[in-house]
């Protein structure tokens, strides 16, 4: 249906419903039970009943029909793309070829612990400078850049009664302005990762 590609096309691409620390969770069980000696299509069916993100029970349940006719994990991962990045696909390629998948899944869950904790110290270190950089859009507003009068100011003197901008002027100059940005800065995301 429609929705389904619109749903496939443009919101799962920037948010695909499997944050990095429940990928970084399955690659860790999934290779605590490949190095247990249990066979892949009962490793996944181990997997499917202990995971809890909706997600990866899809894509578990895709695993077990393909595994099941005797095809490869890494051609069910080329199916989900938007939740498995490239890398990760052919990491777990050569991994089959080779026979060390369990050795390659914590390299996957390790090298996502460290992207985890490389995107929580970027976002700490950028907190203060975002905040601020919002806070002066809130006072300046868009239309700041064409009469170089901040929101703030029209916003008093309109209360004044000395020129004609209302609170609604300035929900539109502000508010409405930064949600069109970020609605047209989704779009692209979305649109780039086709």
């Amino acid at each position: 249906s429609r929705t389904n590609v619109v749903k496939e096309n443009v919101f799962l691409p920037v948010a695909n419903g499997v944050p990095l620390k429940d990928l970084a969770q399955f690659y860790r069980q999934f290779a605590v039970l490949i190095n247990a000696g249990i066979p892949l299509y009962q490793s996944i069916v181990t997997l499917q009943s202990q995971t809890k993100n909706p997600r990866i029970v899809e894509i578990l349940h895709d695993c077990q029909r393909h595994v099941n006719d005797g095809g490869k994990l890494s051609d069910v991962f080329q199916r989900h793309r938007v939740v498995f990045s490239d890398i990760q696909i052919e990491m777990i390629r050569a991994s089959e070829t080779g026979g060390m998948l369990d050795q390659m899944l914590n390299r996957l869950a390790d090298y996502l612990e460290q992207e985890i904790k490389l995107r929580q110290m970027i976002s700490r270190l950028t907190f203060y400078p975002k905040m601020v950089a919002l806070l002066g859009f809130l006072l300046l507003g868009s239309r700041f850049f064409i009469d170089a009068t901040p929101a703030i100011s029209k916003l008093v003197l309109g209360g004044m009664g000395k020129m004609t901008y209302s609170g609604v002027d300035y929900l539109m100059d502000t508010v409405v302005f930064l949600i069109g940005l970020f609605s047209i800065g989704f779009v692209v995301s979305a649109v780039s990762k086709l």
